[in-house]
């Protein structure tokens, strides 16, 4: 195709935008932003590991503002004689581990064996969206694919029905940033997938008949464009995406029809909407999906935290409990490595009874996909304050991440124009003694 074709450009955007379901209009106008000749055709379906994987799958979940350590996995019992402040919550040993977390998780600490609490964490930034950029895409200004994306290109995927990399929610508010594919072909980007309603824009569901024809007049038109024009793999690009958007429509309905799940593991996720995200995260990973990244909003606590973070917690207990003990059910948690955390922790001084941000020390965790359960890794200063032992930066954290899936950040990366394009220029380096 010619760039400067303009006519012949916009009759064939129409065509696309008024045919079908409009997903493959999407997927077109991604394509487009991928240069006017989009290498998405010539891309590998996947790499060769770099070493035996320990997980097949990942989900990522997000706890959008910045929860406290203090109060929920990084137990400071010298915190007080150092004049700053306490935790207002009590923490216990739980486990045959002795994992030490705060009594504010009655369902998720019935897991701590399962849980590597990574307490030496820190982020470049304190600043809300550039931090949640670095711990979505390991950059907190350039533009860059986020980690499920290098995922699905560097795994491929188990379902052609499905994507390889599915979003639930709003990513920690920035938006399309959070599960962009970047410079990466296209086909990476994150699907966003609401917990009731499916794929926004996604279509009412045809017929067969319908699709068939459909798919049909689309090829029937990409062979002839082809002629005009072999070297454009676009083309055959843009038929693919319209075929995955069909089979979409049949798969998607059938992982989010929660009927088909027993009474007592939907009643354990709970009625809320965290817990339906969690419960389709599951059903996505069990029907094939590599990488799942939901969010909770609302951890980020200036005042009345006492209140307000054992509100968050409630809502967050059980269906992350859920979650693990489904996974346990369906024999998964040792292939899927679960991520919980945001994208830094708080201060250990409370000012108007909550706490400020804090990037230099706090804690995420992790469990399945290989991690040793019911151990720390890493620490902060005596009050919390700083990581001084273990430390892992959020590159640090995504070379874990892609080492679980059998990946070297060092490795990945993607031929574009005249440069290889690698993961990130500091690929960051895996945390591997967490793995068994």
């Amino acid at each position: 195709m010619n760039c400067a074709k303009t006519e012949w450009v916009t009759s064939r955007r129409d065509f696309l935008q008024r045919t079908g379901a409009g997903f493959g209009w999407l997927a077109f106008c991604a394509l487009q932003t991928q240069r006017c000749l989009a290498n998405m055709g010539s891309s590998k379906e996947a790499q060769n590991p770099h070493h035996t994987p320990f997980a097949k799958h990942v989900i990522f979940l997000m706890m959008d503002g910045g929860p406290s350590h203090l109060d929920t996995f990084d137990y400071k019992p010298k915190i007080a004689r150092a004049d700053f402040d306490p935790s207002p919550f009590e923490f216990r040993a739980f486990g045959k581990s002795g994992l030490r977390m705060a009594n504010i998780f009655p369902n998720l600490s019935m897991h701590a064996d399962d849980l590597c609490l990574l307490n030496g964490m820190y982020a470049s930034s304190g600043e809300h969206t550039a931090a949640r950029l670095g711990l979505l895409t390991g950059s907190e200004m350039i533009r860059r694919p986020a980690l499920g994306a290098w995922s699905f290109y560097g795994m491929g995927t188990e379902n052609e029905d499905l994507p390889g990399f599915v979003t639930i929610g709003s990513s920690g508010g920035v938006g399309v940033r959070g599960f962009s594919s970047a410079y990466l072909p296209s086909r990476y980007q994150g699907i966003r997938m609401d917990s009731g309603l499916g794929i926004p824009f996604l279509g009412p569901l045809r017929s067969k008949d319908v699709q068939k024809s459909q798919v049909e007049l689309i090829r029937d038109m990409s062979r002839r464009l082809e002629k005009e024009d072999p070297r454009n793999s676009e083309i055959d690009a843009v038929a693919r995406s319209f075929e995955r958007a069909f089979a979409m429509q049949a798969s998607v309905p059938k992982i989010m029809d929660f009927s088909k799940v027993d009474k007592k593991t939907k009643e354990s996720y709970g009625n809320t909407l965290f817990g339906r995200k969690c419960l389709l995260a599951s059903r996505l990973v069990q029907n094939g999906v590599r990488f799942v990244q939901l969010d909770l909003s609302g951890w980020d606590h200036h005042s009345d935290l006492p209140k307000v973070l054992l509100e968050r917690t409630k809502e967050m207990d059980a269906p992350v409990a859920a979650l693990i003990g489904d996974l346990k059910n369906q024999d998964l948690l040792k292939d899927t490595l679960i991520v919980w955390g945001g994208e830094f922790g708080r201060s250990p001084r409370m000012a108007s009874g909550g706490r400020d941000h804090n990037n230099e020390g706090f804690t995420m965790w992790m469990a399945g996909g290989g991690v040793k359960g019911g151990i720390r890794y890493g620490a902060t200063d005596d009050i919390g304050k700083k990581a001084v032992d273990g430390r892992v930066s959020m590159p640090d954290l995504h070379a874990t991440i892609l080492y679980a899936l059998g990946l070297d950040a060092e490795k990945v990366y993607e031929p574009w124009l005249e440069n290889d394009a690698s993961l990130r220029s500091s690929p960051g380096h895996a945390v591997k003694s967490i793995f068994r």
